[in-house]
């Protein structure tokens, strides 16, 4: 199994997460340029799942390297525990049973460009400690080899978990955390920037578009009111793959895409909102089901009375399980 993206492409060709002028993301570009502009050769990175933290590392990467450079993802949770050790610092032939040939790691591959270390809180406590050694010296040695090799590597590290709690727990140590922590991004969640969710949803309809050869109009109002209303647990990546999803299963005849037309697939119920939000859901459900009742189920004029576009009545309908009994 590969674990790890090389690349030497721009991604600015697909700078699917940075797009957008709410005031978060103004920040986070705010910081890339800092970055860039210091050459600042430790970064770390915080956001939940799907806010684009690879996005960001490719951009800081490519603004401040020649295309030429190395760019390495990889991610660190799905390295198998026993060859974590030889993925990311290499080994030479003969070190184990299965090393018929010298490799080098993850860090020598990267070497003069770009490391992107995402999930990096998933690392065995032993491998961290190596990790910080690595870093502090820029040099390695490949497992069973006694040649210590010089890396100059930008390290970009990813954490979806915030860092002090996992140092708190003991999941990740303290003073690699405080070695890493030398030039913190965090990327907001994107139902806290609501003004970024509209543009997304045009760049994502527009690259299917270019991408499949079909023709939409766009969105009408109610879909675009759905979308907003949505909380979005995937963040980014789930707003792209409801559009992509949406546009693949619209019929042919559809030009612009309606609130009927969303495919909106709610998470499990081990990734739902905490219950402060479930509580709020539940006031929610209570409030459109009285409304009903107060207006006879008549949801056009419920929608009114609730000051809300009627396809957005009709999500929440679908979403809180509020049975649709009457027109």
């Amino acid at each position: 199994m590969d674990n790890r993206r090389t690349s030497h492409r721009n991604p600015r060709i697909q700078n699917q997460y940075l797009v957008g002028n709410s005031p978060a993301t103004q920040q986070v570009r705010e910081r890339i340029r800092q970055a860039v502009e210091a050459n600042v050769d430790t970064i770390l990175l915080t956001g939940e799942t799907g806010t684009g933290k690879e996005v960001v590392a490719q951009e800081i990467h490519f603004q401040g390297s020649s295309e030429e450079r190395p760019f390495v993802a990889v991610n660190c949770s799905a390295l198998p525990k026993s060859l974590v050790e030889s993925e990311l610092f290499g080994h030479v032939k003969g070190a184990f049973t299965d090393a018929t040939t010298d490799k080098p790691g993850y860090f020598e591959l990267a070497n003069n460009g770009t490391l992107l270390l995402d999930e990096i809180a998933d690392l065995p406590l032993q491998i961290q400690a190596k990790l910080l050694r690595v870093l502090d010296i820029r040099t390695l040695r490949r497992i069973g080899g006694t040649q210590e090799i010089s890396v100059q590597v930008r390290i970009i590290s990813a954490f979806n978990k915030d860092p002090p709690q996992l140092v708190e727990s003991g999941q990740f140590r303290d003073d690699l955390y405080y070695r890493l922590n030398v030039f913190p991004i965090h990327l907001t969640p994107l139902r806290e920037r609501l003004e970024d969710i509209l543009p997304l949803v045009d760049y994502f309809l527009e690259a299917y578009i270019t991408r499949s050869g079909r023709s939409f109009d766009g969105f009408s109002e109610g879909a675009k009111s759905v979308l907003l209303d949505y909380q979005y647990p995937g963040n980014v990546r789930e707003l792209r793959n409801i559009v992509e999803r949406t546009a693949v299963l619209c019929p042919a005849e559809v030009s612009l895409i309606g609130a009927e037309h969303l495919d909106i697939q709610e998470y499990p119920s081990e990734e739902l909102p905490s219950q402060s939000d479930k509580s709020a859901d539940e006031n929610e459900y209570e409030r459109i089901l009285r409304t009903l009742e107060e207006n006879r189920w008549i949801r056009r004029r419920v929608a009114k009375k609730l000051g809300i576009p009627y396809s957005t009545l009709l999500y929440k309908m679908k979403r809180l399980g509020i049975s649709q009994m009457r027109d």
